[in-house]
């Protein structure tokens, strides 16, 4: 699954920046000769008039005018082709605050940009202007006034052109958001799953990068603009500029602090953030250009100073079993290749490089590919925390099964030390006594009798619980063996046997494990005997019976009751019954080990029977049933 997202992010990745060129199609330009002047804005300048811009220098360029952050208007001419029809031109980036439009063949001045409507009767986000082709060329003008970098690509397009212009930057800039925005829910996800505090983070700088790139395409005022104004929507997406850098620190800090790392580099990035929200208060007192700008520098510094720490860091010994970090040296290229590439895109916000159409997407380009890959780089951190839940959990349930095993044999020794205590200590007495007497030695058998039972059920439930048990199938006489084994009885004069149909030999036959057989029916009847009083009489009762667990399909059976009346002991807890080393406060003063129901129960349900505990108010009755 993890390499499966891996692969996937490559391939949607390699697939966009396919896509990407169709936005630098070649199409017929009808503007030529763009060159721009910068208008004076000291103290001493003069107001620029229209009238007067022909008498000044200005500079030609080529493709995209890159003339970084700054408080003056840039003015840029372009030279129109004569067309029929009209002539859209078509602006980017859709983030500048405003442009006017300076034409010979229109009336008035146009103005646009994001804090001023769009053209009516359009879908582009691009900003747009519609002017007459005209019979001959001409020239037009350009106001750019915004605080956010000066970066300007104008085309002059004929309007069929412009609209394929549009539908295209639709489905590059649809995929874009698309895979930008993937890594969000999944970063949800596995926060959920693991509650790792670098998912958590993770996803609020991927929030805040898809809010910041989805205003920074122009999409705010489709979504935001009936609730806020155009120059709300546009102070909203500065301060979110503001605040993408920030969540970027805070990922780094997160991400560093798995590492050891110079302390030196985690202030200076500490300080870094702290100098953040300075910014957005520059913007709202006037000063968001120079804001912006030192936004874009803290943003490349951040990158370098990430570079350089990742590059020193060495893995922090794990203060917890599942703090799991990846090799720092594959967050230092990591954090080298944003660097280049955030690089580039630095260089042309601050003016230092110019470039064609396509270097306006640097900026989104670093984003994508910053979020994408850093996704598959935790994607393979979530499997190494995957793989030390899966160990730490194998160990806690072999660390718990060796404590149980513990705990089992420190009851197993505490319960054959208490209860043979008795038995033995009778046997020394009465050897110390002299020859025996007949009596005596009858009540030394007993003793060692009571020793041997409880050895053998030791035994026994050893191997039950080690599932080392198997039973011998057979047809077994049920009436048979409860006479045999009242027969061997030294009380057998206190069982009352029932059986209706005892007349028909081999009537009450079912399949089974002889032995376990007699161990079921030898449990229950030294049970009722052991604790019942001990003048009183144990019934034991053999009735053919079907199976009533279920009514859709039953069995047909026999049910064995055995019952006695409640001795010294009192009732026993129903909800304790068969669990292991279960013994009623007050049968403690016989010998005991607590094993024989619970051995009763596990034979039982073996050979596909149960065992119910059904009292009377007056007697003690469980009741035994097995297929026939």
């Amino acid at each position: 699954m993890r390499q499966l997202v891996a692969r996937a992010a490559a391939r949607l990745f390699a697939l966009w920046c396919v896509l990407l060129p169709a936005l630098a199609l070649a199409q017929q330009d009808r503007a030529s000769d763009p060159a721009f002047w910068e208008e004076p804005c000291h103290a001493q300048a003069k107001a620029t008039r229209f009238e007067d811009l022909r008498q000044e220098n200005f500079t030609r360029y080529e493709g995209v005018l890159a003339q970084g952050y700054g408080a003056c208007a840039i003015w840029v001419r372009l030279r129109l082709a004569p067309a029929p029809g009209s002539t859209v031109l078509r602006i980017l980036p859709t983030y500048l605050d405003e442009i006017a439009l300076h034409d010979p063949l229109l009336a008035q001045v146009l103005v646009r940009g994001d804090r001023h409507p769009p053209e009516a009767g359009t879908r582009d986000r691009a900003i747009r202007f519609t002017v007459p082709g005209g019979q001959a060329p001409r020239h037009v003008w350009l106001r750019l006034s915004t605080s956010s970098t000066r970066l300007l690509s104008v085309q002059a397009l004929s309007p069929e052109d412009a609209q394929a212009k549009e539908r295209r930057a639709d489905w590059v800039q649809g995929a874009f958001l698309l895979l930008l925005g993937a890594p969000l829910p999944w970063a949800v996800l596995q926060w959920f799953h693991l509650r790792d505090r670098v998912m958590a983070v993770f996803a609020v700088k991927q929030a805040s990068t898809f809010s910041w790139a989805f205003l920074l395409l122009g999409y705010g005022p489709a979504v935001l603009g009936a609730a806020l104004s155009a120059p709300a929507i546009d102070r909203l997406t500065s301060v979110l500029v503001v605040g993408v850098v920030t969540a970027s620190i805070w990922f780094e800090l997160t991400l560093l602090a798995g590492y050891q790392v110079p302390r030196w580099g985690m202030h200076v990035l500490r300080g870094l953030a702290a100098l953040l929200p300075l910014l957005v208060v520059m913007q709202f007192v006037g000063h968001a250009s120079a804001a912006l700008q030192a936004n874009i520098v803290i943003a490349w510094l951040l990158i370098l100073l990430a570079c350089v720490l990742f590059m020193l860091a060495r893995r922090r010994p794990p203060d917890q079993p599942l703090a799991v970090t990846l090799p720092p040296q594959v967050l230092a290229v990591y954090s080298t290749l944003n660097f280049v590439a955030l690089s580039s895109a630095a260089a042309l916000q601050l003016g230092l490089l110019q470039g064609g159409p396509l270097t306006m997407y640097a900026l989104f380009v670093h984003g994508l590919q910053s979020s994408l890959v850093m996704m598959v780089l935790l994607n393979v951190r979530a499997g190494m925390q995957a793989r030390a839940v899966g160990a730490l959990a194998a160990a806690q349930a072999r660390a718990e099964q060796e404590r149980l095993h513990r705990e089992e044999q420190e009851r197993l020794v505490g319960m054959l030390v208490h209860e043979m205590r008795t038995p033995l200590a009778t046997v020394r007495m009465l050897l110390g006594e002299g020859p025996p007497s007949p009596q005596q030695f009858n009540s030394m058998q007993r003793s060692l009798a009571d020793m041997n039972g409880l050895l053998e059920r030791c035994a026994q439930a050893s191997q039950l619980d080690g599932e080392g048990l198997q039973p011998q199938w057979t047809e077994c006489d049920l009436w048979q063996t409860l006479l045999e084994l009242a027969s061997a009885r030294l009380d057998t004069q206190r069982l009352a046997l029932s059986y209706a149909d005892r007349s028909a030999p081999g009537s009450a036959t079912v399949r089974a494990d002889p032995q376990w057989l007699r161990i079921i029916l030898g449990n229950l009847i030294d049970n009722a005997c052991k604790y019942s009083p001990a003048d009183s009489t144990v019934q034991v009762s053999l009735t053919p019976q079907d199976d009533s667990q279920d009514p859709a399909h039953p069995r047909a059976g026999f049910a064995v009751d055995v019952a006695n009346l409640p001795g010294a002991a009192g009732w026993p807890d129903a909800a304790q019954l068969f669990t292991k080393y279960y013994r009623h406060p007050f049968a403690r003063r016989s010998t005991g080990s607590g094993l024989g129901l619970y051995l009763v129960a596990g034979l039982v349900q073996r050979l596909q029977g149960h065992i119910r505990y059904q009292p009377t108010p007056e007697q003690i009755r469980f009741r035994l049933w097995l297929p026939a």
